[in-house]
């Protein structure tokens, strides 16, 4: 076995534009300023590179999953919170610090539940398992298993799930005309029950010339993205030293 000369790490939440410091996590308490990058060299004596999860995510889709289809696409994780990677002419954009691309923290509906991030109405509020959950008492993966089964009530609420995340994906493909939306996340396994809905609210809301030839398709590569986009983000930083 060869052994590992990097380390790539995703954080969930952003790192700064160095991508050695993990700036913050709403999920982790006192999480701020956290220099994890030198912390692990000094463990390993291994060179390593941070980057936000989703955007690890989106490096590996990009990489070896549904995205290396396309230049310019975005990445959507819906699981417990909502993540997002934004690809601009086959590079992940970051932003001027380090922090772009904090999909699911975009406001959906100002009067909604209030977010973690000090939003109100997130669109993590709306779509993530966090909200499945408190909306129906059920995990996604049994309300998929009912909707499977042909449950009504399921049905119904993927349906009204899929008409919400079109609606939360209207301003991104009007800012962004992103050739694909990748979804990936725990909740993209019951994708053939809201991406329907979905692609049927983006095309009422969004002009043909801003979607054209869009494709709305989930990710290919499940719990494993995140890790082989830290490794591809290893292996980048390597290569240019």
């Amino acid at each position: 076995m060869v052994p590992p000369i990097a380390i790539g790490v995703g954080t969930p939440g952003p790192a700064d534009a160095t991508r050695r410091i993990a700036k913050l996590a709403i999920t982790l308490p006192g999480w701020v300023d956290v220099p994890l990058a030198e912390a692990l060299e000094a463990k390993t004596g291994k060179p390593t590179i941070l980057d936000n999860d989703a955007n690890c995510a989106g490096l590996g889709e990009a990489w070896l999953g549904t995205g290396r289809h396309f230049q310019n696409i975005i990445l959507l994780t819906l699981g417990t919170g909502v993540g997002g990677a934004i690809f601009i002419d086959g590079k992940l954009f970051a932003g001027h610090y380090g922090a772009a691309g904090e999909l699911g923290l975009i406001t959906f509906n100002p009067d909604g539940h209030v977010c973690k991030s000090g939003n109100k109405g997130s669109l993590e509020q709306q779509v993530s398992i966090t909200a499945i959950r408190r909306r129906t008492g059920k995990d996604p993966s049994e309300l998929g298993i009912l909707a499977q089964a042909g449950d009504n009530d399921a049905l119904n609420f993927w349906q009204e799930y899929g008409r919400y995340l079109g609606i939360g994906l209207t301003s991104l493909i009007y800012v962004l005309t992103p050739q694909a939306i990748v979804i990936g996340g725990g909740v993209s396994a019951s994708a053939n029950f809201f991406l329907p809905a979905a692609k049927a609210e983006i095309e009422k809301r969004v002009l043909p010339t801003s979607r054209l030839d869009l494709q709305i398709i989930p990710a290919e590569l499940g719990n494993t993205a995140g890790m082989l986009g830290a490794a591809r983000l290893a292996w980048g930083m390597v290569e240019r030293k």
